[in-house]
């Protein structure tokens, strides 16, 4: 009776194979990881694990954006402040890093206006630019850039939000008698509020 041949045992296997069918797995469980890494981006999860990122557009304006004019007629000379409020969204404290460019009745900033500093979660900061010796026009405009770099107080990951507003005439009423006291007009204009060039990333 003719005896039965065994197969071959893995250590009898050449080594050729053994090694071709190692790439073979190796190459099977790299795909896996890819497809996963596609459908299911494992790799953000960890890095945000790592590394927390505030949520993308998470420091918005909040109370509209205001434009005050203040006019001292006596000096024939006028002030001005911009100022809008962002918002934290987080449940955690941001910090960030903002820069401000502004124009307002043709006058520009004579640099940009440069601070940092935290928002608790939930919480809002002011952006406020000042100027001073203003030109008196017949329709008042202003304009304000804000670029801003954010992240978690205990995270590396930032985000970056950066908007320009833009304040124009919509009607002037008659101007008001100067106050006598402060010797300067308070005078309330309705001003349309544009914005443009948006940026959440």
């Amino acid at each position: 009776m003719a005896s039965r041949k065994e197969p071959p045992s893995a250590s009898k296997l050449p080594v050729e194979y053994l090694r071709a069918a190692s790439w073979l797995i190796c190459g099977i469980v790299g795909l896996i990881a890819l497809i996963a890494a596609l459908i299911f981006d494992p790799w953000s999860a960890i890095s945000n694990w790592l590394a927390p990122q505030p949520a993308i557009g998470s420091l918005p304006i909040g109370l509209d954006p205001s434009f005050r004019l203040e006019i001292d007629p006596k000096r024939n000379t006028a002030s001005a402040e911009l100022y809008a409020d962002l918002v934290n969204q987080n449940d955690r404290m941001v910090r960030y890093d903002a820069e401000l460019r502004a124009t307002v009745n043709g006058k520009d900033l004579d640099a940009p206006v440069r601070f940092g500093g935290v928002v608790a979660a939930h919480a809002s900061t002011m952006l406020i630019v000042r100027f001073a010796d203003v030109p008196i026009v017949a329709s008042p405009e202003a304009f304000l850039r804000y670029n801003v770099t954010y992240s978690f107080t205990q995270g590396t990951n930032s985000r970056r939000t950066s908007k320009r507003i833009h304040w124009r005439l919509n009607r002037m009423p008659a101007p008001p008698a100067p106050d006598e006291q402060k010797g300067t007009i308070e005078h309330r204009i309705i001003m349309n509020t544009d914005f443009s060039d948006e940026v959440e990333e």
